[in-house]
């Protein structure tokens, strides 16, 4: 069996200075900018999964579908979301039966480029690829790097940060998700409203119960384009 070996940065509480936050997202420009620049390496994921003093860097990706008619400067866009739960068979225990916002995964060593930062862009390529069934050339923009997310009250949270990207199409269309088939773990895909999460109704996961309150048109238009990071 191939061992997979995925990509780490140094749990360095240093780095976080005062941005530092237990349980939320931090959607500072200057840390974003200071992550990329971390020095990084790629360890066996068994021993990634049990060990805090390394952070897994993991694409959190949420596709947003914007009304057609409106223009791209238009703050008052009519966005709908992507939402998916994920089956009893998902090898992610704490995602079981619940309902998620974000796509991706582990960025493993068949990602690496020449930089964190590039590292990260292929990995994020692939697993939306691999997840979706999108690739860039379907965005209608940028993809936004709206924050860096963080839970350190989980055991899962202890040795993972999330990239919260936000991607938007000019139309919802169907995804992979939606096949069973193609993606065995995940099931009931739809596009809804924000509100219909926000509002309670439906158990969403830890990641995405973070992101809620940031999901704010004003906020995601304004936050850093990731190709902008390729530079820093």
């Amino acid at each position: 069996m191939t061992q997979e070996n995925v990509l780490v940065v140094k749990n360095d509480y240093k780095l976080w200075d005062r941005y530092y936050v237990e349980s939320g997202i931090c959607m500072n420009e200057e840390f974003i900018t200071q992550l990329f620049n971390q020095d990084y390496l790629f360890i066996p994921r068994d021993k990634a999964e049990n060990n805090p003093e390394f952070k897994q860097i993991i694409p959190y990706i949420v596709i947003s579908s914007i009304n057609a008619t409106n223009s791209l400067k238009n703050k008052n866009w009519d966005r709908t979301y992507y939402a998916y739960r994920r089956s009893s068979k998902s090898t992610e225990d704490r995602l079981k039966r619940k309902w998620t916002l974000g796509f991706g995964g582990h960025i493993n060593d068949i990602d690496a480029g020449d930089s964190l930062i590039s590292t990260f862009v292929n990995g994020f390529e692939r697993e939306l690829q691999e997840e979706t069934g999108l690739t860039t050339s379907d965005f209608i923009s940028v993809p936004r790097v709206v924050g860096i997310i963080n839970n350190d009250t989980t055991d899962v949270g202890k040795v993972h940060l999330g990239v919260l990207i936000v991607i938007d199409l000019m139309m919802e269309k169907s995804l992979l998700a939606n096949d069973p088939g193609k993606n065995e773990i995940e099931v009931d895909g739809h596009w809804i409203k924000l509100q219909k999460i926000t509002d309670g109704s439906i158990e969403t996961e830890d990641w995405t119960t973070i992101i809620l309150p940031v999901l704010d048109n004003d906020i995601i238009i304004s936050s850093p384009k990731l190709n902008n990071l390729e530079y820093i």
